[in-house]
């Protein structure tokens, strides 16, 4: 890996020459998957904010996807929103665009900006069936728990696993939606919910989940009735 910065370094100095853009995407992306967020956002902002590299076909969207990440993982929510914006609104046609739409919603939720993430998480659903849509439809259900608006939050969330092929992401939907039916007293609701994401997603992390809401579910009836014995 450091032989290979050396060398992308040393072709992204040529700023006039043909390779320098793509040489300079290839610092910013080995930097990034060593996890080193900071430098990999320095090497790449060119990209989102210096003209000549702006519009480089092929390489500036891949840029600007990797740039909005790099800020979200240090939780600079307003950058990483800027730099997936930036490949939105002048890649249209990429196939990275989806993500980018998804960016963009992510770094509104987690700005707490809720309605504007959830119309960002619409723009994926309405552009693509791929599983960046699905992921986008579970998190407008996360929104609507956020809001604590329980109704609209289990419609939103068992869309998934009706819609989507992804078992992880059904299971999740329908425990989250449990979730939202506990919130809204409906117990009843809750635990058909859990006792279907343990009968078609035994093999899923959020099996494990809805077994010990069960087994509480289960214990806290058996309390109540003792009680009112």
């Amino acid at each position: 890996v450091k032989a290979a910065l050396t060398h992308a370094r040393a072709v992204a100095r040529n700023k006039a020459g043909p390779l320098a853009a793509g040489a300079r995407y290839l610092v910013g992306e080995a930097y990034y998957r060593q996890k080193n967020w900071a430098v990999a956002a320095r090497e790449l902002l060119p990209f989102r904010d210096h003209r000549p590299l702006q519009r480089v076909p092929g390489v500036s969207d891949r840029a600007l996807l990797r740039l909005g990440a790099a800020y979200a993982h240090v939780g600079q929510w307003e950058q990483s929103r800027r730099s997936y914006e930036a490949l939105v609104g002048r890649f249209r046609q990429s196939r990275w665009v989806h993500q980018g739409r998804y960016g963009v919603g992510q770094a509104w939720q987690s700005s707490k900006q809720y309605d504007n993430a959830v119309r960002a998480y619409s723009e994926v659903i309405a552009g693509t069936i791929a599983e960046v849509a699905a992921e986008a439809q579970l998190q407008i259900g996360l929104c609507r728990l956020a809001q604590k608006r329980y109704d609209q939050a289990v419609e939103a969330l068992l869309i998934v696993p009706f819609t989507y092929g992804y078992p992880e992401l059904g299971a999740r939907a329908w425990c989250e939606a449990a979730g939202a039916y506990v919130q809204m007293k409906k117990p009843a609701e809750a635990v058909k919910l859990w006792r279907r994401v343990v009968k078609e997603f035994p093999g899923s992390g959020w099996a494990a989940t809805a077994r010990k809401r069960l087994a509480e579910a289960t214990s806290a009836k058996s309390s109540n009735a003792a009680a009112s014995g």
